[in-house]
């Protein structure tokens, strides 16, 4: 009795081999080649923090100092080729006083976001900026904008560039393109 059962676990053995070397033809065509869907990682943070921050106005070349609380989110995602996505943005919100004479009470709005795209073909980055000091007086208004961005192939080479920048005192308007 003791032989059978040994030889019938054998022959499960045997078997279940033999079905391995044919699993294709069992369960159907191999799966395709590249990592796994539960590979995907992602994750996320985001922080307060108090924070003072110092911005010129060029409008009557007043430095302002606010106080306020700037907001950091911190994004990471591996996708399922091994690429990498990051991102960061940042925004603050503060109120602070000029120098004298005019001591003007500001607020500062300030907001900053980065991407960054690397797939294993090619690298995007991409950033922009947005800041807006307001006194009470509308026609010291300051707003400054940037947006930058540049893609690199897998070879090294920029394919792509951009840059926009513009500042803005009250209602008047200097626009600045710089070539990359």
């Amino acid at each position: 009795m003791r032989h059978e059962r040994f030889l019938i676990a054998g022959a499960a053995v045997v078997l279940m081999a033999v079905a391995c070397d044919n699993a294709t033809s069992i369960t159907g065509p191999d799966a395709p080649t590249g990592l796994r869907r539960d590979a995907l990682t992602s994750h996320t943070s985001d922080q307060d923090v108090p924070l003072v921050v110092t911005e010129p106005n060029p409008c009557n070349g007043d430095m302002v100092t606010s106080d306020g609380t700037a907001h950091f989110v911190f994004g990471s995602t591996t996708d399922n080729t091994g690429g990498e996505h990051l991102s960061t943005q940042f925004s603050f919100r503060g109120t602070g006083m000029g120098l004298p004479p005019e001591s003007l009470d500001y607020t500062l709005n300030e907001q900053q976001s980065t991407s960054e795209q690397t797939p294993l073909s090619a690298t995007s980055w991409l950033e922009e900026w947005r800041v807006i000091v307001k006194p009470p007086k509308p026609e010291l208004t300051y707003i400054r904008h940037i947006v930058f961005k540049i893609t690199i192939n897998a070879n090294g080479m920029r394919t792509a560039a951009f840059e926009r920048t513009f500042t803005k005192c009250g209602t008047e308007t200097t626009q600045v393109d710089i070539p990359l």
